[in-house]
């Protein structure tokens, strides 16, 4: 049991599982992708004030601002490949076991000097 989650570049299919089988009357469809996240961060970068923009002292080849956004964006997003419930310990429904974890997963992304 649990939810198959494919976030696409323009679409995310949410897909419950429940004993094996797809529950297909809750599958679910929506109109927001891979893209409209990276765009979203791109925004969130600019509010925050940080310089995403290329410079030429950086020795590269130019990179786009938005391509620098979505390596951001892939670099922080994680999948976890077991189940919720064997990575928590406990059910992820169990709002009260989860939100009273002292270990929450925490991930710092460096890119150069910018944290």
């Amino acid at each position: 049991s649990g939810v198959v989650l494919n976030i696409g570049f323009a679409q995310t299919f949410i897909v419950p599982v429940l004993g094996g089988h797809i529950l297909r009357s809750a599958v679910r469809t929506l109109r927001v992708g891979g893209m409209a996240l990276t765009q979203y961060m791109a925004q969130l970068l600019e509010i925050a004030g940080v310089d995403a923009q290329w410079s030429p002292e950086f020795g590269t080849p130019e990179i786009p601002s938005i391509t620098v956004a979505r390596n951001i964006k892939e670099a922080a997003a994680e999948v976890f490949p077991t189940s919720l419930g064997e990575h928590l310990g406990c059910s992820p429904f169990a709002l009260g076991s989860v939100l009273s974890r002292g270990d929450a997963p925490t991930k710092e992304v460096h890119f150069g000097q910018a944290t």
